[in-house]
């Protein structure tokens, strides 16, 4: 296959990341003006995948480059740093959590899907999976990485919201069996 082609689909890849980004920016402000807590993190996703494993591939090329004595070929270099601003682009969006509803990457997600959230702190951040009950825009869990001080109030808040939505379960199985 040509370079060619390769700079031309990155090139795709970016106008569909840019457009995505924009719409999800104009539905989270949309979304933010009725209210709930807001927080900036970034997801971890394919592409976050796709630019971790294309930079050590490249370093290992490059290696091997220079130990057999080729010459370096600079579109790998130029392709790798294309791919990982692709990422950084890609790897930041809005979280806003409201008592029925919560909003990740655009999408709309129902408090009582949510099954249990999980919280690995480190030293600076944090990463935050949420499981859901039942598979979601074909995913089962979501995991975002945020501030280290975000990732426990995220983590009670969407608790609180499990714990209401139990409680509203019971009450509704007893009004039942009344």
């Amino acid at each position: 296959m040509d370079i060619s082609w390769s700079y031309f689909t990155i090139g795709l890849l970016y106008f569909l990341i840019i457009s995505i980004k924009i719409l999800e920016h104009f539905i989270m402000e949309k979304e933010s003006r009725v209210g709930g807590e807001k927080f900036d993190v970034k997801p971890i996703d394919f592409l976050l995948n796709v630019a971790f494993i294309t930079f050590w591939l490249m370093l290992i090329i490059m290696v091997v480059q220079i130990v057999c004595g080729t010459p370096i070929d600079f579109n790998l270099e130029i392709i790798t740093v294309l791919i990982i601003l692709l990422t950084f682009i890609n790897n930041r969006t809005t979280l806003l959590i409201r008592p029925h509803v919560i909003i990740l990457e655009g999408r709309d997600i129902e408090t009582n899907l949510i099954g249990s959230v999980q919280l690995r702190s480190h030293k600076y951040y944090s990463i935050c999976k949420i499981k859901f009950n039942q598979e979601i825009h074909g995913l089962k869990s979501k995991s975002v990485i945020c501030k280290r001080e975000e990732g426990q109030k995220i983590k009670n808040l969407l608790n609180n919201i499990i714990i209401e939505e139990e409680l509203k379960k019971t009450e509704k199985k007893d009004t039942e069996e009344m």
